[in-house]
């Protein structure tokens, strides 16, 4: 039961959005939608944050590994990542970061040199596992084994009652060449200088995220690449976070590309699709449904700026660990969901 509608299918919104972006103007004809995109049962969303993506590169050269060292790979693991939005003040580890603060304490005792550097797999999700290949003076080896097992009780200290299953290991590991010791100190300073987690919290929407940076991924050999994603419920906000990356990036000498930008979407309260939503939710549940801004990116507000008078309200399923292995969604909740769905579509005619 409902009256004329139009079906939206977007491609592409976790790594881009390129299908939202893709959507021409003129091309619906709807006024109200219904955006099938949030993760907790029983909330209405009505905002959410806008987004930049900022990749750093930069060459990095590289000298043949003296006979007076010894390669060893470094990893971090098991820690509970996440989705870059929804978990990011949750305060949980970043493999990445943690990885290069032991590495750099290490620095400060021998020569350690940097011959890769992998962690993360995709900007929006927090990192969970890293690597490292060094070289370090044979003499020396001690001292690394020393920080790894000093760190590894440093960081389950710091993060308990966050992360339960941090584990530090060193493994045996060859290669030709690495980095020269004014690159893989530049690496390290750049990777504990750039801004991670929560940056501001929104005055205007208590208890949610304004402002937040994740350090996503890093891949190193002979380049260096760096992708972060900056997400502001404001303009100003995203672009103050990508200013401080920038600067970071100038000063390590490393080269700084903003992409991918998408804006906010703005909260309307008046809107007649979560008027819709709301009347439907109260007479199916009896209930009230919370009514939320959400500080993960939703395409409304790239649809919003294309369709400026249509509008809109957010719903979904519960969906738990986002953006991680341990992705699941609450099968009894699709139901509801659905349902809600159905009676929003029905009650259209009538709003």
């Amino acid at each position: 039961a409902h009256g004329p509608l139009e079906v939206l299918l977007t491609v592409d919104e976790e790594a881009g959005m390129s299908g939202a972006r893709a959507l021409q103007s003129g091309f619906l004809q709807g006024k109200l939608l219904f955006n099938l995109d949030t993760e907790d049962w029983g909330e209405l969303y009505v905002g959410c944050a806008g987004g930049i993506d900022v990749t750093l590169r930069r060459h990095v050269g590289r000298e043949p590994v003296s006979a007076a060292f010894v390669l060893r790979e470094v990893s971090i693991s098991g820690l509970r990542g996440g989705h870059s939005g929804c978990d990011i003040h949750l305060e949980r580890a970043n493999a990445i970061r943690l990885l290069a603060r032991l590495l750099q304490h290490t620095c400060r005792q021998t020569d350690l040199r940097l011959v890769s550097f992998n962690g993360g797999t995709v900007r929006n999700a927090l990192p969970r596992e890293a690597s490292a290949i060094v070289a370090i003076p044979a003499c020396d080896e001690s001292i690394l084994d020393a920080q790894v097992r000093a760190f590894q009780a440093r960081y389950s200290e710091d993060y308990a009652c966050v992360e339960d299953s941090i584990c530090l290991r060193v493994g045996l590991a060859s290669e030709s060449s690495m980095s020269r010791a004014s690159d893989t100190q530049t690496i390290l300073d750049l990777l504990a200088a750039l801004p991670h987690g929560v940056r501001r919290w929104s005055r205007q929407v208590p208890g949610v995220v304004e402002s937040s940076n994740n350090l996503g991924v890093i891949s190193f050999d002979t380049e260096l690449e760096v992708v972060l994603m900056v997400r502001s419920l404001t303009d100003s906000g995203a672009d103050e976070l990508a200013v401080a990356i920038e600067s970071c990036a100038r000063l390590a000498g490393v080269q700084s590309e903003r992409s991918g930008a998408y804006p906010g979407w703005q909260p309307d309260l008046t809107s007649r699709a979560l008027q819709v939503a709301q009347g439907v939710y109260r007479a199916q549940f009896g209930l009230e449904p919370a009514i939320k801004v959400i500080h993960a990116g939703l395409e409304c507000g790239l649809i919003g700026a294309k369709y400026p008078d249509v509008e809109m309200v957010s719903f979904g399923p519960v969906i738990k660990d986002a953006h991680s292995p341990d992705e699941k969604v609450e099968i009894s909740s699709v139901d509801r969901f659905w349902r809600l769905l159905q009676g929003c579509l029905a009650a259209v005619p009538q709003a």
